[in-house]
């Protein structure tokens, strides 16, 4: 008894492990070969795995992070909020204590130790140098520890790489001709600059219906390709018809698509200028809005039916699952596996930490066969999400040749360890091209494109007047006779 109430009286208790024989130091061991008890924790330590790694994007440090009392011994019972910073050349990728039931997302850069324990992992840029990274605790002694980034030898570690180009994929001609195609592209590096660049296109023929014409950017290793389509006799442009509430803001398709001589309808769609009224929703009734769409060399008239009617918008259906080509970057997922794969996992509805189904950044281009109501979008954002304004929306009206910027509200909610960032329209946009831009790294776990759709009173009954089929016109005492009317 004496003895034990000596060691309750005692700040410090330290016991070495012994041989059988209770006189021999075991001193070779895989871990510690002493036990003993610690002061309160008032420090803490930083130190890497390697002090140096490959400085190539991809290369991974992990940091340790211990509580410690004043003389440097390990408190396994502290568990102080931890705020950890990277300077220099890496990022912070993730934190973890080894605490199963934290809920506390892995991109956060504060966390809690785990019995006096937290791991931070760094990832390397591309840039050669190192970068620091700092602990800091309310209360306790702050750590830091320096980590080198060395070029990989591969000779393009620290160098821009072209991230993503804009031009056109797709070009339309009438039948006989040959395509005029730019002669500069805009080329975006990986440390955000951008330059124009010009391009060398090689010779073609144009003899075929559709074929693609490669080119070679100046300064640069770096080929393009576009596709051309050949274009028969057009007859017309197709009408377009809408409903819209009494007194909302109209906003009619940009282009609208051709109409071959034998009724083909193709997928080329030409711009439209339409001469839209000012107080066209001031009244109820169908109106018919008059536009003018150039069909190279040949304008035709189109029109716009706009039937306005007392009712409202509601949501609409998630329409990224309709979505049957996708760009990234310029590169479309039907010519592409990788990015097929991509579209495929944006469309499966994981959203959870574990499911990546993109990262980087760049462009994410939409195309759908019908125009939709776009309402905006909801992204589910893994890792250290970027700032709200390094992501933009955008909507084309010409087949992805010409991007609009789109006006958002962004609001911002965390979701089992997720950030989920919706960025809805703040005024009505309809077209069939949408395209969502990251100027910064991001990873996606998901991505909904979410519509609203026109709510309105139906009405009972509606009859005809008139029918023509076929150059053959039906006058009203017909239509009665056969019940239409």
């Amino acid at each position: 008894m004496q003895h034990s109430k000596y060691l309750m009286r005692r700040e410090h208790w330290r016991q070495k492990a012994f041989e059988a024989d209770g006189v021999t130091e075991i001193k070779d061991t895989d871990g510690r070969n002493v036990a003993e008890t610690t002061g309160k924790g008032s420090k803490l330590t930083a130190k890497a795995d390697r002090s140096e790694i490959t400085a190539d994007g991809k290369d991974l440090s992990f940091v340790e992070i211990n509580v410690t009392d004043r003389d440097g011994r390990e408190v396994n019972g502290a568990e102080p909020q931890i705020h950890v910073a990277v300077e220099g050349d890496g990022k912070l990728l993730s934190l973890d204590n080894g605490v199963q039931n934290d809920t506390t997302s892995y991109s956060e850069p504060t966390r809690k130790a785990g019995k006096g324990k937290l791991i931070a992992i760094v990832q390397s840029t591309k840039d050669a140098g190192s970068f620091t990274v700092k602990a800091t605790s309310d209360g306790y002694t702050a750590a830091q520890t320096v980590v080198t980034t060395v070029a990989d030898g591969s000779g393009v570690t620290g160098e821009k790489t072209v991230v993503s180009y804009e031009i056109a994929k797709n070009y339309y001609v009438k039948q006989g001709t040959k395509p005029v195609l730019p002669s500069e592209v805009k080329i975006h590096y990986s440390d955000d600059t951008s330059e124009t660049k010009k391009v060398t296109w090689d010779a073609f023929t144009g003899e075929e219906e559709t074929y693609s014409v490669s080119g070679t950017v100046a300064d640069l290793n770096m080929r393009i390709t576009v596709n051309v389509s050949t274009i028969g006799q057009t007859a017309g442009v197709l009408n377009y018809s809408a409903a819209v509430g009494k007194d909302a803001e109209v906003s009619l398709p940009a282009a609208r698509p051709a109409v071959l001589a034998d009724g083909t309808i193709l997928a080329a769609e030409f711009p439209v200028k339409w001469d839209i009224p000012k107080d066209l929703t001031a009244t109820i009734g169908t109106k018919n809005v008059k536009g003018t769409a150039t069909v190279f060399d040949q304008n035709f008239e189109v029109t716009a039916a706009v039937r306005v009617t007392n009712g409202e918008y509601k949501d609409g259906a998630e329409a990224l699952g309709n979505v049957p080509e996708m760009y990234y970057n310029g590169t479309s997922s039907k010519e592409d596996a990788s990015v097929a794969d991509v579209l495929a996992k944006l469309q499966d509805d994981k959203t959870s930490t574990d499911d990546v189904a993109w990262s980087g950044k760049g462009t994410l281009d939409f195309r759908l066969d019908t125009a939709i109501e776009l309402k905006g979008f909801t992204m589910y954002l893994k890792d250290t999400a970027p700032t709200s304004g390094t992501i933009k929306i955008y909507a084309s009206g010409d087949n992805g040749v010409n991007w609009t910027p789109v006006d958002c509200t962004v609001t911002n909610k965390k979701e089992k360890g997720v950030t989920v960032r919706t960025y809805n329209v703040k005024k009505t946009v309809s077209e069939t091209y949408f395209r969502v831009e990251f100027t910064k790294d991001a990873t996606l776990a998901e991505l909904e494109m979410n519509t609203r759709i026109p709510s309105f009173t139906v009405g009972s009954e509606a009859a005809l007047s008139s029918l023509k089929v076929g150059g053959h016109i039906a006058d009203e005492a017909s239509l009665k006779k056969a019940g239409l009317a």
